[in-house]
């Protein structure tokens, strides 16, 4: 006596995909993963959205697979990329949009502004020159891991004295003061 076998291939460019193999005809199988996200490196990762193939389903186990001819379950995966927000000085404001954005997308980020300091500009990974912004708020594309720093300055001040406080033309006076 033989019994008809298919095989289930499941494919998955990251974690360790399981239940693969020979499954009696038209039986159910479930492609499965371990976990649905995977370190990429330092700023990196990849995200697990969803099955394709003979598969479907969004979950880390596939919906059911009918096994009436042999499968194959593929494991589609996006990147994310981590940015990291804050202000020079540091602590000066609390900034928003750190934090995983999707690779391709336009990240916002922003910041207030903060009382006795002006807001210069923004600057992506330790940049010099030609700032990424001058606006409180605007856009990281998100192609890799970033680092985006407001810069504020406290504004400058200039004080004068005049002696003698009042003048006619001609007579000579004396202006001191500080920067």
């Amino acid at each position: 006596n033989y019994k008809t076998q298919y095989y289930l291939t499941v494919n998955s460019p990251y974690d360790t995909p399981g239940v693969g193999g020979w499954y009696d005809k038209d039986t159910y199988a479930y492609a499965t993963l371990q976990t649905g996200i995977v370190s990429g490196g330092t700023g990196t990762r990849y995200v697990f959205t969803d099955w394709s193939g003979d598969a479907n389903g969004t979950g880390l186990t596939s919906n059911p697979i009918l096994m009436n001819g042999p499968k194959t379950a593929t494991a589609n995966w996006m990147t994310q990329y981590y940015l990291t927000v804050n202000t020079y000085p540091l602590g000066l404001d609390a900034p928003s949009g750190e934090g995983w954005h999707d690779s391709g997308t336009n990240a916002p980020i922003s910041v207030f502004t903060v009382s006795g300091y002006t807001f210069q500009y923004w600057y992506l990974d330790g940049q010099q020159g030609t700032p990424h912004s001058t606006s409180l708020i605007t856009t990281v594309a998100m192609n890799a891991p970033h680092t985006a720093t407001a810069y504020y300055k406290l504004p400058s001040t200039i004080s004068l004295t005049c002696t003698p406080a009042s003048i006619e033309y001609g007579e000579t006076t004396t202006i001191s003061g500080s920067i």
